[in-house]
């Protein structure tokens, strides 16, 4: 469901995916001693397990274990959705930077182990992720664009409704990346299903 949304909204297709859980994330930071950050303002937050208020995240410049670094990209009471957003892009990149080190060469077996043991994905070998690796040294052209739109509640729920200019121009811009053409690939999809059931 989460890939068919994805693929609706931008009018892209989404051909792999991968999902990791809370402990993958929490092993590969470990495996890596830490990940650097620079928090925006102090904050606590809960641990893994749902108990409140046990990480402080202190302001500035700070080296986060696996279980504070979880607790730094999952907040958002204090500034919503948009900055925790920033704040996973930003140990993300850190992340990255940390595997593609020549220094953390030899953690790239633990961090695979950790990787097979917490983690689901549609690619057809473990091999094909591995192969990925080729694009670690494109780390500092990574581009980060943010949907403009306005928050909004419903029957107590949040919302973000994204503005229709905005939405059009991402859509754009990722059909351009992945050289698409004009015609909607959900389209294709749906005429290539009717044509093959007339048949």
């Amino acid at each position: 469901m989460a890939v068919e949304t994805v693929e609706n909204f931008l009018d892209i297709p989404v051909d792999y995916y991968v999902t990791l859980n809370f402990q993958a994330f929490i092993d590969i930071v470990n495996t890596f001693d830490g990940v650097d950050v620079e928090a925006s303002h102090a904050f606590t937050e809960q641990d893994a397990d749902g108990n409140h208020n046990v990480h402080q995240i202190q302001a500035g410049e700070q080296t986060l274990s696996g279980e504070e670094a979880l607790a730094y990209v999952r907040h958002r009471k204090s500034d919503g959705d948009l900055a925790r957003g920033e704040r996973q892009t930003e140990v993300i990149e850190a992340l990255i930077e940390e595997a593609t080190s020549i220094s953390n060469i030899s953690n790239y077996n633990q961090v695979f182990l950790d990787l097979q043991n917490n983690m689901n994905h549609n690619f057809e070998s473990f091999e094909n992720i591995m192969s990925f690796h080729n694009y670690a040294s494109a780390v500092s052209d990574i581009e980060r664009y943010q949907l403009e739109g306005e928050g909004t509640y419903v029957n107590g729920v949040f919302y973000f409704d994204v503005d229709d200019t905005s939405l059009a121009n991402s859509r754009n811009m990722l059909r351009g990346h992945l050289e698409l053409d004009d015609e909607n690939p959900m389209n294709r999809t749906e005429t290539a299903g009717e044509n093959q059931g007339n048949d």
